[in-house]
């Protein structure tokens, strides 16, 4: 396998960040399972529980880091990102079988008053009382909203890419505690 100046393999895929995607995964689940009818409900079901959420933060991660790889390799090899085609795989890849999701649940549970959040991605602004039918579609809303505006950045902003993340990193937890409700 060579190597590329990103330090990264140029193999399309990276074992370890399969592994930490299906630990991430599991995690996820294994937090959904304690709500389901049956499952034993004691301290280590609860205790696992808590690990949902880091396992949807870790897949971001993950997810973030995959995107920038492959937006950067494109760089390396074209001298430019080309957001037109990015934009156009990322649309082809998740929104078929989002809409088809979506659209199945309109049709059998009606819930109207979230399908404009589901439809547009931003269902994470939706509240807690979002049904639990299309709740899930907040961690999809907040990875899609990151596509539409990382890749944007990279590509306009790469000379100045370190300023730009020392910027991110400390406004980044600022904004956090500024909206936190």
């Amino acid at each position: 396998m060579q190597t590329l100046s990103l330090g990264v393999m140029s193999s399309h895929r990276v074992p370890s960040l399969d592994g930490l995607r299906t630990i991430s995964i599991s995690f996820v689940l294994l937090g959904h399972l304690y709500e389901t009818a049956g499952y034993p409900r004691n301290k280590l079901t609860l205790l696992l529980t808590y690990y949902a959420h880091f396992g949807v933060q870790v897949f971001f991660v993950v997810s973030g880091f995959l995107i920038t790889t492959l937006l950067l390799k494109e760089r390396d090899r074209t001298g430019r990102i080309d957001l037109l085609a990015f934009y156009r795989r990322r649309t082809f890849r998740i929104f078929p079988a989002c809409f088809f999701y979506v659209t199945a649940m309109a049709v059998v549970a009606w819930p109207l008053g979230y399908l404009g959040y589901a439809y547009s991605y931003t269902m994470c602004y939706a509240g807690q009382g979002r049904p639990w039918l299309l709740g899930h579609l907040w961690s999809l809303s907040v990875e899609e909203q990151f596509y539409l505006l990382w890749p944007f950045a990279l590509a306009l902003a790469f000379s100045m890419r370190r300023r730009v993340a020392i910027v991110v990193m400390f406004a980044a937890p600022i904004a956090r505690l500024t909206f936190w409700h």
